[in-house]
């Protein structure tokens, strides 16, 4: 049989174990025992801009390669999760000895952090958030009149991956998005009532979420 390095025993309430890659192995091999170092912790607490805890945020903790092409995270690849408690205070178990990285978000309240490279067993650390804004849009159509019932969509990158959202206008022509980043472009996508697809949809790149006045095709 093929061994691993050892792994000491963990008694009740330990932090569970995280990840490690070992071998190669012996094709032909056909039993293999593995076994994980402790896990460790990391602490911290989600703030505001003001310094004040934000409640209830959600952490994860990430492998550091889990970033994607486009800088996005994978959240298939996260060690842990945590819900910040009222203070916005929160504790991860299951670091590995190398560095992770960590994200916070609460939707739709709040940006989301930045990535933040994070040290197995760090303490104390914080975790800013910046509050997120609403747009309140009018749609109106090519002759100027505003367009009941209209699609409008928001895409926007965050360092947890893409938010997005889809809402309809109301009687007014009017809808407001919420959950913006205002410091982040997003793209807009519009589509007149009855209209499915990319077909008949505007699209308009670049934007920066503010109220104001946007026209279909």
């Amino acid at each position: 049989m093929a061994r691993a390095p050892a792994l000491p025993a963990l008694s009740r309430g330990d932090p569970a174990p995280s990840h490690a890659v070992f071998g190669p192995f012996p094709a032909a091999e056909k039993s293999i025992e593995v076994e994980l170092p402790a896990g460790r912790r990391v602490a911290g607490r989600v703030v505001d801009p003001e310094g004040r805890g934000i409640p209830r945020a959600h952490v994860s903790l990430l492998f550091e390669g889990s970033a994607g092409p486009e800088g996005c995270i994978d959240l298939s690849c996260r060690v842990a999760d945590a819900l910040a408690d009222g203070e916005g205070r929160f504790v991860l178990e299951g670091a590995g000895e190398g560095d992770c990285l960590l994200v916070a978000k609460k939707e739709p309240g709040y940006c989301g952090s930045e990535r933040i490279p994070v040290p197995g067993g760090a303490k104390d650390l914080v975790v800013p958030m910046r509050p997120a804004v609403s747009a309140l849009l009018t749609v109106l159509d090519a002759g100027g009149a505003p367009v009941a019932g209209a699609r409008v969509g928001v895409e926007q990158e965050r360092a947890f991956g893409d938010y997005d959202q889809d809402r309809r206008t109301n009687a007014a022509g009017m809808v407001r998005l919420e959950g913006l980043d205002p410091r982040a472009p997003a793209t807009l996508v519009l589509r007149p009532p009855g209209v499915e697809g990319r077909a008949g949809e505007t699209r308009i790149e670049g934007w920066m979420p503010a109220d104001g006045t946007v026209r279909v095709r």
